[in-house]
């Protein structure tokens, strides 16, 4: 495996640590999602992250020298940094809007459902896949610097999420087992900040 497809995984995976957390409430208020329900949220992810990715890498042809990695690793760290402190800001989960309010799940993405339904429709979806796939334009911007396919990076970002949804309650007792819920973001966290300071060494 090369290292470009090693730091395509990591940040694809670091891509997904919020939609591990939003799997894990799902499974833990009963709410369903479908597996075509699934399949569209990926999709949305593919689509994100591809295009973050070509956007990455126009970037680069532009950038002078070793800006591109300088810029990189800076949208690394930030990215990085965002996912190790961002469980610790205390969000307002008081807010009760009717219906599917972007504003509210882009805020919360575990608020998607919001009929109570229980039940994931193509609506929320859309809604919750566009929140989720907003934590992969950073990391997709970077892989494109760095020069990894942005097919690549759309399709992993893609299965490792159609894999986190599919897996649903099976989650909960690994999560819990190992407290991923607190390790996981910081690992994905350190991991890119890792990879982003490797671009200037």
């Amino acid at each position: 495996m090369t290292m470009e497809l090693i730091y395509a995984f990591l940040i694809a995976l670091a891509n997904n640590v919020d939609t591990v957390g939003v799997r894990v409430a799902y499974s833990l208020k009963g709410i369903k999602v479908p597996f075509g329900i699934n399949l569209w949220i990926a999709f949305i992810a593919l689509v994100v992250s591809a295009l973050a990715a070509k956007s990455g890498q126009l970037m680069a042809l532009v950038l002078p020298g070793k800006l591109g990695n300088i810029v990189s690793m800076i949208l690394l760290i930030m990215v990085g940094l965002w996912l190790i402190l961002e469980p610790f800001f205390s969000r307002n989960k008081e807010q009760e809007a009717k219906g599917a309010n972007m504003l509210t799940i882009l805020a919360d993405p575990v608020e998607a459902d919001r009929d109570n339904s229980k039940h994931i429709d193509l609506k929320e979806a859309t809604i919750l896949g566009i929140a989720l796939s907003l934590n992969n334009i950073g990391g997709g911007l970077s892989a494109g610097i760095l020069g990894i396919n942005p097919a690549v990076i759309g399709v992993l970002s893609a299965f490792i999420s159609i894999l986190v949804f599919w897996m649903g309650n099976r989650l909960i007792g690994i999560i819990k087992h190992w407290n991923l819920g607190v390790r996981a973001p910081v690992a994905a966290g350190v991991l890119l900040i890792v990879i982003g300071i490797r671009q200037i060494f």
